[in-house]
């Protein structure tokens, strides 16, 4: 009865920092980044990086090109290496739909690889190669005005 009692309670702390180190990273990520580098199934696609931007505000990533907006809700799961996430469609035709990815933190640079489209599997490292169906994004924080 004591080893299944110390169990629950080891998986409640473990769950409980997985929580916490989620939290901390989503903190983290609050605010508007700009486009450094990008690429598709191995090739640069980062031509005018000025054109795409992020916004990270509570759990809602939002990416702007030129005018048009696409909405996602983020899910952060930091506890597998490389850490994961998932981003899930808010709108349009594939609404409710889900991109599953990794990304990592270095100060003001966030460099996230997912899957193309839903189907596409889960990246196990940040690369991409041909015919991968990911897509490598590495965004800069936008440094606040004066």
């Amino acid at each position: 009865m004591k080893a299944l009692v110390f169990i629950t309670l080891a998986v409640g702390l473990v769950l409980g920092a997985d929580d916490d180190e989620s939290a901390r990273d989503l903190a983290a990520l609050q605010g508007s980044w700009t486009l450094v580098s990008s690429e598709v199934n191995g090739e640069s696609t980062s031509d005018q990086p000025e054109k795409l931007s992020l916004v990270v505000s509570n759990a809602q990533y939002a990416t702007m090109k030129d005018s048009r907006r696409t909405l996602y809700s983020l899910r952060l799961e930091p506890s597998t290496d490389p850490r994961a996430f998932e981003l899930t469609l808010k709108d349009g035709p594939a609404k409710g739909q889900i991109l599953k990815g990794i990304y990592k933190l270095e100060g003001d640079r966030f460099t996230v690889c997912h899957g193309l489209t839903p189907q596409d599997d889960r990246p196990v490292e940040f690369s991409t190669g041909a015919e991968s169906g990911h897509t490598l994004i590495v965004w800069r924080r936008t440094k606040s005005r004066p």
